[in-house]
């Protein structure tokens, strides 16, 4: 990663990229022995692939991602394993592997072929709805490669933000698609206490709402609706609202089992507000624009009553098209069981997924 991007091409704040830039590939061969552009390394010979390496710079601009703070991140792995990348325990349903960065800002996530593929093919799209939405809540893209051993397989990856990149606990997580059929959380999952990600049904159950208040309820909505706008234009769907709860009467303390325990703190919290425990001295944030540091839930009645509530939220899960498959899921789903399946044409699922989240929001 380093190396691609100190051998990749520009592209500043004011320019606006050509087509070529947008297709632009570049491809280094690490021989163990070193060449005059890559350093020498004890593994095999692998060949790394960096996709539009000067567009992902000039997104890191525009979500001000410090080039030297990135790079420490990701690739200042020391000898004795220091400030190496931490995996996640289980991979996902697609089986991609999830990485974080030793901050916990990061995360690398493998994905297949097709959904690097397609995030190739919207990036225009998604590049032009940056500029215009810089707090815009859609995944933040940092950089996609391809990492391919001697005699193995390719291994696509892309750099995106951690939602939860915070060392205050989080006490509720929801996966939210504002669909119902299958969307609650299994009893296994249950079990894990606060690590658990409850979904639609855990929360209409549970009487959650986010409470932001009249106006800050209208600019966050926008926002959502500005996001889902391209999702749909894109032909993107099966995507999800990530939602996760502070609660600051039960401090930095979560319960991932039968016993409560404390939870470590990751990271150094970023500059901002995540150190600060009084109502009093937090920023509440605007919930208009992506806030990695969170927005503070105020009464709906009163927007200097503080709920003691923190939230942080982003929209995840955005390669999905509307594909063949997904159509005879939807089919197949809707007779077999109803209404209420996640799988939907891009139009409808963005518009339920908007009014669901109008509903739980005051």
């Amino acid at each position: 990663v380093t190396v691609g991007m100190q051998n990749n091409g520009l592209v500043f704040m004011n320019d606006e990229p050509d087509f070529d830039t947008f297709h632009e590939c570049n491809k280094l061969k690490f021989p163990p022995a070193g060449s005059y552009i890559t350093p020498p390394h004890k593994g095999t010979a692998f060949k790394f692939k960096d996709y539009a390496p000067a567009i992902f710079r000039r997104l890191r601009e525009v979500f001000h991602i410090d080039t030297a703070d990135y790079l420490v991140a990701l690739c200042n792995t020391q000898a004795d394993g220091h400030n190496a990348l931490r995996i996640m325990g289980t991979p996902g349903k697609s089986g991609s592997l999830f990485f974080f960065s030793n901050d916990m800002r990061f995360i690398v996530k493998t994905l297949p072929k097709r959904e690097a593929l397609l995030l190739r093919e919207i990036l225009p799209q998604y590049f032009q709805h940056v500029k215009q939405n810089p707090g815009t809540y859609l995944p933040r893209f940092y950089g996609l490669h391809r990492w391919k051993p001697e005699y193995g397989r390719n291994v696509r990856f892309v750099v995106m933000n951690n939602v939860f990149a915070t060392n205050l606990a989080i006490h509720r997580r929801f996966d939210l698609k504002g669909s119902t059929l299958g969307r609650n959380a299994s009893a296994s999952d249950k079990a894990k206490g606060y690590r658990c990600i409850l979904k639609d049904n855990d929360l209409m159950d549970s009487g959650f709402r986010l409470k932001l208040g009249q106006e800050r309820k209208k600019a966050f909505l926008d926002q959502i609706r500005s996001d889902c706008h391209l999702l749909m234009s894109l032909k993107i769907m099966d995507y999800s609202l990530l939602v996760g709860v502070h609660m600051r009467e039960h401090g930095n303390h979560t319960k991932s089992g039968p016993e409560d325990h404390a939870i470590p703190t990751m990271h150094r919290p970023p500059s901002g507000i995540d150190h600060l425990d009084g109502p009093e001295d937090m920023e509440i944030g605007n919930p208009g624009v992506y806030n990695p540091h969170g927005v503070e839930g105020i009464s709906d009645t009163d927007e200097n009553s503080y709920v003691g509530e923190r939230y942080f939220v982003g929209i995840i899960d955005i390669l999905m098209l509307y594909t063949r498959r997904k159509k005879l899921e939807r089919i197949w789903k809707t007779t077999m069981e109803g209404d209420g399946a996640s799988s939907q044409p891009p139009a409808k699922y963005a518009i339920r997924f908007c009014k669901f989240l109008e509903g739980i929001t005051e």
